[in-house]
C-alpha cells in the first residue's frame, strides 16, 4: 500500500509542471544569450501557454523568430501583442522591419506611418511590473525614438524608389549623427539612383573605411577601377 502511494506521489510530482511563466522566461533568456534561439522558443512556448498575455515572452519569441529568419511567424507574434497592447510602438516598428526583410515595403511603410500618424513615439505613460521582488516588464522598453523611426522609414523610402524623401531623411540623420556611416552608405545609394555616381562613390568610400560592409561591396561594384 505504501509503495503504491509513493508511486502515485512520484507520478504526480514529475508529471505536473510547477514552474511559472516567469521561470521559463528566465531560462529562455540564458539560451538567448548563447544564441540558442530555437531552444529558447520552446521554453517561451511553455511560458506563454501558462500566461497567454505575458508580453516579454511573446516579444522575445518574436525576436528569436526574426533571428532565425522566420519573419512571418515573428509578425504573427507581434500582432498577438497588439491584441492587448495596441499602442506598443516597438512592436509596430518591428512589424514594419520584418515586412521590410520580406521585401514587402508597402506594408512596412504602413506600419511606420501608423507610428507617425498616431503619435506613439516616446509615449510618456510608463508602467513597471514586478513579480514578487523580480523585475518583470517595463513599458519604457517598448518606446521608439524619432531618429530610429526616421532611419527605418528612410530605408523603406529608398527601396520604394521614393528617392528624394529618403535622401532628405538620411541627410537629417547624418546631421544628428545617428548611425551616421550607415546613413551615408544609404545616401550614396540615393545618389546612385539620381545618376550622381561621383558623390555616391565618395560616400561609399567613407562608409567602407568605417567598416560598413555593404559600402565595401557597393564601392567595388560601382566605383572601383582596375
Amino acid at each position: 500500500m505504501k509503495k503504491s502511494t509513493l508511486l502515485i506521489f512520484c507520478f504526480f510530482l514529475f508529471s505536473c509542471d510547477f514552474k511559472s511563466a516567469v521561470d521559463y522566461f528566465d531560462e529562455a533568456r540564458k539560451l538567448e544569450d548563447a544564441e540558442m534561439y530555437q531552444e529558447a522558443n520552446l521554453l517561451l512556448d511553455r511560458a506563454i501557454k501558462k500566461w497567454p498575455d505575458y508580453r516579454p515572452a511573446i516579444y522575445n519569441r518574436a525576436v528569436n523568430k526574426s533571428a532565425l529568419g522566420y519573419y512571418r511567424e515573428a509578425i504573427n507574434d507581434y500582432y498577438q501583442i497588439l491584441k492587448f497592447n495596441p499602442r506598443n510602438a516597438r512592436v509596430i516598428l518591428n512589424i514594419g522591419n520584418n515586412y521590410k526583410r520580406l521585401n514587402q515595403f508597402e506594408k512596412s511603410l504602413i506600419a511606420y506611418e501608423k507610428l507617425i500618424k498616431e503619435r506613439m513615439l516616446n509615449d510618456s505613460d510608463t508602467l513597471v511590473i514586478y513579480y514578487g521582488n523580480r523585475y518583470l516588464d517595463d513599458d519604457s522598453f517598448y518606446l521608439v525614438s524619432d531618429l530610429e523611426l526616421k532611419y527605418e522609414l528612410a530605408i523603406t523610402y529608398l527601396r520604394l524608389d521614393k528617392v528624394m524623401e529618403a535622401k532628405e531623411l538620411f541627410e537629417y540623420l547624418i546631421t544628428e549623427n545617428y548611425l551616421a556611416f550607415s546613413s551615408k552608405s544609404f545616401l550614396g545609394e540615393c545618389y546612385l539612383k539620381l545618376k550622381k555616381t561621383k558623390k555616391a562613390c565618395e560616400l561609399f568610400l567613407e562608409s567602407a573605411k568605417n567598416n560598413v560592409i555593404e559600402s565595401k561591396a557597393l564601392y567595388k561594384q560601382f566605383c572601383y577601377k582596375e
